[in-house]
């Protein structure tokens, strides 16, 4: 039988070239349109896993309201209500309150002279450039004179400890402190409903800075570490600068994450709500996703047309190619091949060349470096070549030998 399939495909070396090449075509265009859809499908999970989605709350509109309090800042209880949802990734806050910086608790004070008070989570934020943070808005960092055996390691905060504190020039040369003295925080802690009180945390100034890396309405203050700020003035702490980016591996939610962000923005409970905002950056995300979304549905979409064309095309081919093999057919049936081995032989004849040009397809597509899946790719062709050439095999097998004779080829 193998003799027979051999001579079947080498007597008609032209058809058999066209069956061949068409297989091979089909499978290799099949494979680069599956591996442009995996490219565009990874870009977008690229872009998703490594794009930084910033958010920055802010308060606008008119500050009349709050500005007696807290001044332009948005208050504690939304950060911690931000950050209750879990979606935050690297943060930046930069928490603001007034108190004087005194070298004394018993001296006189003016209370129209009140000092301003930077908290920050780490000193480093305002030292050095952070690869990757979502950051401050000045493009120049801090720079401080450190007091003999201090730096940045001693600016942390524990309560049983003075609260290290970080002056500026002006502030040094206003109250008469330099570095290594130390001080004393006389702040006011507000109580809701009744009046709060005065008290006193003692410091110890570590350094003196030279205001870079803060906003220009705070760089004639003290920087404290932000704990000690809370501990001080608790839930009373604005944020001047509250920064912080989505954690990338929920970027994929981020319209979600928008509106929980609005509710907590909106809650009633804030009698400045309609004055809070949020802004969230999200444009390089947006822009980059949405045409490469766009692209892969149009390929999906094109994807089962060209199934539906492959099948159709493999099928036709193979039915055409049998009508056209009636004389071979003929002459095996009269030199006394039975029925079933002819129509065994014609089938096998014609997938050997449909499994081979698709092969070769295939190999294609993995020499030159497209990743497609083997049943995408060639299945559809395959599948239509094996159903057309049963129905030709058996169109042509299904008449007398005399009646095959009689078709020309």
């Amino acid at each position: 039988m193998l003799r027979h399939i051999y001579r079947h495909i080498v007597r008609a070396p032209g058809k058999s070239l066209l069956i061949f090449a068409v297989a091979l075509v089909f499978t290799f265009t099949m494979g680069v349109l599956q591996n442009e859809i995996s490219n565009i499908r990874a870009e977008i999970d690229r872009l998703y896993e490594e794009t930084v989605v910033a958010v920055e709350l802010r308060l606008e509109g008119d500050f009349g309201r709050t500005s007696r309090v807290l001044g332009d800042f948005v208050p504690t209880a939304v950060i911690r209500d931000i950050l209750s949802l879990d979606v935050t990734g690297d943060m930046y806050l930069e928490g603001t309150g007034v108190a004087f910086v005194v070298s004394s608790a018993d001296e006189p004070l003016n209370y129209s002279d009140l000092d301003i008070l930077v908290g920050v989570d780490e000193l480093r934020r305002l030292t050095a450039d952070v690869d990757g943070f979502v950051g401050r808005e000045d493009f120049f960092n801090m720079h401080v004179e450190f007091a003999d055996s201090f730096g940045d390691v001693d600016f942390a905060f524990a309560t049983s400890h003075n609260v290290p504190i970080i002056i500026s020039r002006e502030l040094a040369q206003k109250r008469g402190l330099s570095s290594g003295d130390n001080a004393y925080i006389v702040h006011y802690q507000p109580v809701l409903f009744r009046e709060g009180k005065w008290s006193v945390a003692t410091a110890t100034v570590i350094g003196v800075h030279d205001g870079g890396g803060l906003h220009s309405t705070v760089r004639g203050g003290a920087v404290v570490p932000l704990d000690a700020m809370w501990d001080m003035f608790g839930d009373f702490v604005g944020f001047r600068v509250a920064r912080f980016a989505i954690d990338s591996s929920l970027n994929r939610e981020l319209e979600t994450i928008r509106e929980d962000i609005d509710f907590y923005l909106q809650w009633f409970r804030y009698p400045w709500r309609e004055d809070l905002a949020a802004d969230m950056w999200d444009q390089e995300l947006r822009f980059g996703v949405a045409p490469l979304a766009q692209h892969v549905a149009l390929l999906r979409m094109l994807l089962p047309i060209m199934v539906g064309i492959s099948l159709v095309i493999g099928a036709a081919l193979a039915v055409l190619s049998m009508l056209q093999n009636a004389k071979n057919a003929a002459i095996m049936r009269v030199l006394g091949m039975p029925k079933l081995k002819t129509q065994i032989s014609l089938w096998v004849g014609q997938v050997v060349l449909c499994v081979g040009g698709g092969a070769v397809g295939l190999l294609f597509t993995v020499v030159i470096g497209l990743r497609s899946g083997f049943a995408v790719v060639l299945l559809p062709y395959f599948v239509g070549a094996v159903v057309g050439t049963v129905v030709g095999v058996f169109m042509v097998t299904n008449r007398s030998p005399l009646e095959m004779l009689q078709v020309r080829e």
